[in-house]
This record gives structure tokens, sequence and C-alpha cells, in this order.
């Protein structure tokens, strides 16, 4: 693939960017093909869009995977499918259907894209960066809905803990800033020229008013963030959102399009990094590469865990005993939701040969 006269728009990583439907599927349903539509209009032209948004391969390592093994947008395609197997368990199976695959199917071109190569030799680059709730959810391994279960009467309360620890300590959510600012530095360091659109943390309506704060502080660093690497920081939360879901409505949707599409006519071509950072060195090993580093983090994480349970007992004056239990989930799943990405991997790789 020659991507010399091409304009690249990558959009990275959750599913906060796709608005998925079981009927009536548009690729204009999936935000940086509705952007790419809307800069078309505008005659820019020659548009490639690369869509890594997945219901469960979705953290902020994931990306880091993705780009550094240089993976072809038929791998990302079959990665995203069986995502949303991974992701249709238990009651989410009523939420999300089956047949939303069908968004994500491989075209014979798709081989020939590779995400890292698109980036580094585009004429433009746009991306569209949004990888920061599902990383702080799983810093403490809870999210909203089962924080909301655990208030009810003969529930397991650890979720209720786990939630205080994230709302108390504020070098648990810098991590995730941290996060956030590597996975910026590689895209970076692949493409200095290349226009970062950066998404905070949506606040959907049905989130419990305890976490608004998490909004302001974590939406105020990414904005800082944002002019620290001279890039441009999206804000979105004064859309509303869908009655029981954690996304913004169709309407809010063609608004964030818009929004993108404004910001990216404005600064495509005309940006680049004046801070001193590492070129980010990739290889072609695709899908074996991403299977042999999920492997590698998830011993990384198991290390991870044991330590944030010292911390815990350090910090909060918990014994250890009391520690595990509030932390038991997240010790047995966060190793567990790495190595089940690895399954994932692996599959992918078997269906495509």
């Amino acid at each position: 693939m020659e991507y010399g006269n091409k304009t690249t728009l990558v959009s990275l990583n959750d599913s906060l960017l796709q608005n998925l439907h079981p009927s009536k599927q548009k690729k204009t349903d999936i935000v940086v093909y509705n952007v790419a539509e809307k800069l078309s209009q505008k005659n820019v032209g020659n548009i490639l869009p690369i869509d890594c948004g997945n219901l469960f391969i979705n953290k902020q390592h994931n990306i880091t995977e993705f780009l550094k093994n240089n993976l072809s947008l038929a791998e990302i395609k079959t990665i995203q499918k069986l995502g949303i197997d991974a992701a249709r368990h238990g009651i989410a199976k009523l939420g999300i259907s089956e047949k939303i695959k069908n968004y994500y199917n491989v075209d014979e071109r798709d081989y020939d894209i590779h995400i890292s190569d698109a980036i580094k030799e585009s004429k433009q680059v746009g991306v569209l960066l949004s990888c920061v709730s599902n990383d702080m959810m799983n810093s403490v391994y809870a999210n909203p809905i089962g924080n909301m279960i655990a208030k009810l009467p003969f529930m397991d309360k650890t979720a209720l803990e786990r939630t205080k620890i994230l709302l108390e300590d504020i070098k648990l959510r810098q991590s995730i800033i941290d996060g956030i600012k590597t996975n910026i530095e590689q895209i970076l360091g692949i493409n200095d020229k290349a226009c970062i659109c950066l998404f905070g943390i949506y606040r959907p309506n049905i989130m419990p008013k305890d976490f608004d704060f998490i909004f302001q502080e974590i939406n105020s660093k990414l904005q800082q963030v944002s002019k620290e690497y001279n890039q441009d920081y999206i804000d979105i939360n004064s859309l509303k959102s869908k009655i029981i879901d954690f996304h913004p409505t169709s309407k809010g949707y063609e608004i964030i399009a818009e929004k993108v599409a404004s910001k990216l006519l404005e600064v495509l071509g005309k940006k680049q990094s004046d801070m001193n950072i590492n070129d980010f060195k990739y290889n072609n090993l695709g899908l074996d590469g991403a299977i042999k580093d999920i492997e590698s983090y998830e011993q990384q994480e198991r290390e991870y865990v044991n330590g944030f349970v010292n911390y815990i007992v350090q910090k909060y004056n918990y014994s250890e005993a009391c520690a595990k239990e509030i932390l038991n989930d997240l010790v047995n799943g966060r190793p567990s939701e790495v190595r089940e990405m690895g399954k994932i991997y692996s599959k992918a790789k078997e269906i495509l040969m």
C-alpha cells in the first residue's frame, strides 16, 4: 500500500466513538468514517480511515500492541469481531447484538493496510484518541453499574470499597493520565506531524454524582496534556447520553464528528510537535508480535496487582486479609482479562491464516 498521497485518519481505541446499531448499519455510524465523509465534502481527498474501536480490546496497553506490531486492518477488524463476543457475557448479551459484527467485515484491501505504516508515511495524519474511561474502571476493577448493584441488599460490597479507593486516590488516577501520555508519545514518535484529537471521560446520565469530581479532574488534566503536546482536546461532555447507556445519542455523535472534522480541517498538515520525543520503533510482526507482547503483559499484570495489594495495605491500614478480600476481583480479574485478550489475538490469527 502506498500512503504518501493519503490523508489517514486513525481512531484509537475504546467504544466511545462508535454508534453501533444491530440494523440499518452505516459506516458513518463510526465517528472516524463520519469525519472522513465530512472532510471529503470539504475537498480533502484520498482519505484512509482506520478504526480500532473495540468493546473489549480497549485499554491503553492494547494501543501499544497495535502500534508496536504494525497490525493490518484485517487483523484489527477480526479482533473487533472477537471483542464483541468477549463483551457479550452475562446481562450484557441483552444490550450487545451479534449483528454489530457486520461493521467489521474484512475487505481484500484490508490485508495491505497497516496502522503504523499508515501513520508514518501518509501525507497528513489525524488521530482520534479515546482511551481513558476503561483504564480508569480497570484500575480498581469496578464500574458504575457494578457499583450501583453492590448497593442493593445482600450483594457483594467489595466493589463499593474498590470504588472508594478510586475516589480517594489521586495517585491511582494520575497513572491513567500517564498512560495516555505514553500513547501520545508513541503516535508522535511514529510521526511528529500527526494531529491528535484527544477525548476525555464522557459523563453519561446514568453515572452517579459521586464521580463528578473525577470527570472534572481527569478532563482538566487531559486538556493540559493536549496543550503540552501541542494537540487538541475535544470536549463532548455537554452532549446528552442514551437513557441506559454509556454513550452519546445519535445526534451527539453527529456533533462529535462535526467538531473533529472542523478541528482537523484547521490543523491537518500544519502541526509538528516541538517536544523532544523519541522515535517509536515498531516491527512488522502483526498478530505474532501482539501475542508475544500480551503474554509478557500478563506477567506484568500479576506483578502489578500483588504490588497494589501491598500499597493498599500500607496506605489505608487494611490487614492483608481484608485487602485481598476487597481486591479479590482485581487480583484475579486483571490478569484473567489480559489472558482473554491473548486468546483473542491467537484466535484472530487462526481465522486469518
